[in-house]
């Protein structure tokens, strides 16, 4: 998570959306960085807002424009398949299917927290009572241009660019969904899917 008082912008770091690299391009202009590890890195709106209720409470957070990447659901877990699984000697078998990962996995944090809450991307971005808190949300599958746009709108010059940083290095075709499997992972991820498919230049998995 990032925070600038002077850039009026706060950052909120979402798994698996490039959050690296937008912390990279943006850490020169940050005040606060709130990184390391993943713990520590991913906080959720409401955490944020805990923690950091000293600076929010002397600079209100309708003054800054508050943003984070978003990415397709299924996608998103995907992404957390090849990554967990994309290397010898890694957190998991290379030889483990996206099934037998999703099947294992999603009885974990991956799927679910303690306290039976789904894991969503969307509770990163909403307050306390189920609302979105940020102002805008990036659409990862057009992160480039919809980055150089927000770096636009805050002031920033053509040297703020993405780098590609910490990306997995299993190759997305190595994950295939029955439809089945699909179904079952469109259901899970209703919530996501119906805040996703809101945000503009976005379309149903497989549309074409």
């Amino acid at each position: 998570m990032l925070i600038s008082i002077k850039h009026k912008f706060i950052f909120i770091c979402n798994s698996k959306t490039a959050s690296t690299s937008i912390e990279h391009a943006l850490a020169p202009y940050a005040d606060i960085r709130h990184g390391g590890h993943p713990g520590r890195k991913h906080i959720s709106w409401i955490e944020a807002t805990k923690e950091f209720s000293s600076v929010l409470e002397q600079h209100p957070p309708n003054t800054f424009l508050k943003f984070a990447v978003m990415r397709e659901p299924i996608d998103w877990i995907l992404s957390w398949y090849r990554y967990r699984t994309g290397r010898k000697g890694g957190l998991l078998s290379q030889q483990l299917s996206f099934e037998e990962f999703w099947r294992s996995e999603s009885k974990s944090w991956m799927g679910w927290s303690r306290n039976g809450v789904k894991n969503l991307q969307k509770k990163r971005f909403v307050d306390a009572s189920g609302k979105l808190a940020l102002d805008r949300l990036l659409v990862f599958e057009n992160l480039a241009e919809e980055f150089a746009d927000l770096g636009r709108s805050l002031g920033f010059g053509p040297d703020v660019n993405l780098s590609k940083l910490n990306v997995s290095r299993r190759p997305q075709s190595d994950a295939a969904l029955s439809r089945e499997l699909e179904a079952e992972l469109t259901e899970f991820y209703e919530e996501d899917y119906a805040l996703y498919l809101s945000l503009p230049g976005t379309r149903p998995r497989n549309s074409g």
